[in-house]
């Protein structure tokens, strides 16, 4: 092995490794006049070498053959679904066209049964013609309403299919997915001149006597329009981040208000998140008016949960101002403006703004100045109710699909329970009863068994909350239908007397579940109670004065 070094000390062709342990790196290369002990020949110690060198490469190449298949089923897999998702938008597609071709027909039938002809009249539709002119109220008049609430309810139920309410949240999919693709490296001054301050600081000073809240899904044009107000450049980008900041500056055109930017939210974890900044928000400032941000492609799909969000703030909602941004998109603006209008009244919600992407932060001032002049300030204590009720909102879309599956799986076995022969021998009236009261024990049983399997995906107290709340409500609902059952089979008077026991009976059977509710519900409270302690807000301070 001519190839090889000679030894550092003696000079001589290294011939032998000592591949003991404990030894320094400089004593383990050695030649025939070095101190040998038990050292492993230089032609062995290579060959070791070379099949660990081997069996790495074998390990490598072994991954390197499969380590590109999740990339590459991810691939095919978006091929599938871009040729699925393709067919799908077409076959959704030919249906609102055979939707619309079918009200142009209907159309063109009322306005051909319209048209007259003046030149041939017979003697029929003359005596028609003075019969309806003899009238105080025309048959004209009401037949053109009572047509057009028939296209309206159409057109309502066409626009609020399943499918196009999927086709509305796979928009809102979109916008996200443009958002994280464009979405550019993090710059130190993306925000420049928001600090972060805490309410004990001397220092901070609101010098606008308004305050308004910003509330709004991600992607709404919320911080847009945050940013046209208070002429920042405040990152859009940041209504798509899981945080719980808010960003605070004054309006830089009109009367003048200060303006609070809260985080925008997508699902029930973001909301989570977020809840704790419209809380730290509403009960540590004096509010003006809270401003909620919808984005009008989006309206469809949004207006019903939109509505359960104003029926938490149901008692504040003289402050409530409803901003539809993107109306530009609309085409029909005058017939779609007195819809939105007319739904949100049903709210009696009476501040609505429409708002496009051309509108200037002066115009926008202006128009919230107005709705701003009717309002008084005060702090908003929102009830624990409502607290709950805002985050079921949201989780409600998380947990729905796990909890629907349980309930089908539970209401099978109720059917089968209530075509027991228990069920259906009344001639022994105690033993009836004491078949019932046993069934409904197993009901219970069985049910909160069930609800239980899910605990495991728990990953907050909330959830836990809402999947026992569930159980306690479903549970409740099948022990009415074997009530109404039990009612059908006894006559009047024995069931007047059984009713009130057995009432006490199932009341006693759910009490346990009734406490563990109340206790997971108080959790739940002091969970965000500790959120809203770590809020941080950035108010914009100009370093120039």
């Amino acid at each position: 092995m001519d190839y090889l070094p000679n030894c550092q000390i003696h000079d001589n062709p290294i011939i032998f490794l000592d591949l003991q342990p404990k030894i320094s790196k400089g004593k383990r290369a050695l030649c025939r006049l070095c101190q040998l002990n038990r050292p492993t020949p230089i032609e062995k110690a290579l060959d070791i070498k070379k099949k660990q060198i081997k069996s790495e490469l074998e390990q490598y190449n072994e991954y390197f053959s499969s380590f590109l298949y999740s990339i590459e089923r991810t691939i095919k897999d978006l091929d599938t679904v871009k040729s699925q998702f393709s067919k799908n938008i077409q076959q959704i597609e030919e249906n609102l066209i055979k939707e619309k071709e079918k009200l142009l027909q209907e159309k063109n039938e009322i306005i051909q049964n319209l048209n007259l002809d003046f030149q041939c009249l017979t003697i029929t539709q003359l005596q028609n013609i003075g019969e309806e002119l003899s009238q105080k109220n025309p048959q004209n008049s009401q037949n053109f309403e009572k047509n057009k609430e028939k296209f309206d309810q159409e057109i309502n139920q066409i626009m609020k299919c399943k499918e196009l309410k999927i086709l509305s949240d796979l928009i809102t999919l979109q916008d996200k997915l443009t958002l994280i693709l464009n979405q550019k490296e993090s710059e130190p001054n993306q925000n420049k001149g928001f600090i972060e301050y805490s309410l004990n600081k001397e220092e901070l000073y609101l010098n606008q006597k308004n305050h308004v809240l910003l509330i709004g899904g991600s992607g709404s044009g919320k911080t847009t329009l945050f940013n046209k107000i208070t002429n920042s450049n405040l990152n859009v980008e940041q209504g798509q981040q899981i945080t719980s900041d808010i960003y605070i500056k004054n309006s830089q055109y009109g009367e003048g208000f200060t303006l609070f930017d809260t985080p925008g939210y997508v699902n029930q974890g973001m909301y989570l998140k977020t809840l704790p900044a419209y809380l730290y928000t509403l009960e540590n400032f004096e509010i003006s008016r809270i401003v909620v941000v919808i984005r009008f492609n989006r309206l469809y799909n949004t207006i019903d949960s939109y509505g359960d969000i104003l029926t938490v703030f149901k008692r504040y909602k003289d402050k409530i101002t409803i901003v539809i941004t993107f109306f530009d998109q609309c085409i029909k603006k005058e017939y779609v403006q007195n819809q939105i209008i007319s739904q949100f009244q049903q709210h009696q919600i009476k501040s609505i703004i429409f708002t496009q992407i051309q509108d200037t932060g002066e115009t926008l001032c202006k128009l919230l100045d107005t709705e701003i002049k009717s309002s008084y300030q005060q702090k908003i204590q929102l009830k624990e109710t409502e607290i709950i009720q805002i985050l079921k909102l949201e989780e409600d879309k998380n947990c729905q699909c796990d909890i629907k599956d349980k309930e089908y799986n539970l209401n099978c076995k109720l059917k089968k329970i209530l075509k027991l022969p228990e069920m259906n021998n009344i001639d022994n009236i105690q033993q009836f009863q004491s078949s019932l009261e046993s069934i409904i024990l197993q009901v219970i049983k069985t049910n909160f068994e069930m609800f239980q399997r899910i605990e495991k995906k728990y990953y907050n107290q909330f959830q836990e909350f809402l999947y026992l709340q569930s159980f306690i409500n479903f549970t409740n609902g099948q022990i009415t239908q074997i009530l109404i059952v039990a009612e059908q089979k006894m006559n009047k008077i024995q069931w007047d007397q059984y009713k009130i026991k057995l009432q006490k009976y199932i009341q006693n059977q759910m009490i346990s579940y009734d406490n563990s509710l109340e206790i997971a519900h108080q959790k739940c409270i002091n969970m965000f109670k500790s959120y809203v302690k770590n809020v941080k807000f950035y108010y914009y301070w100009d370093i120039s004065n």
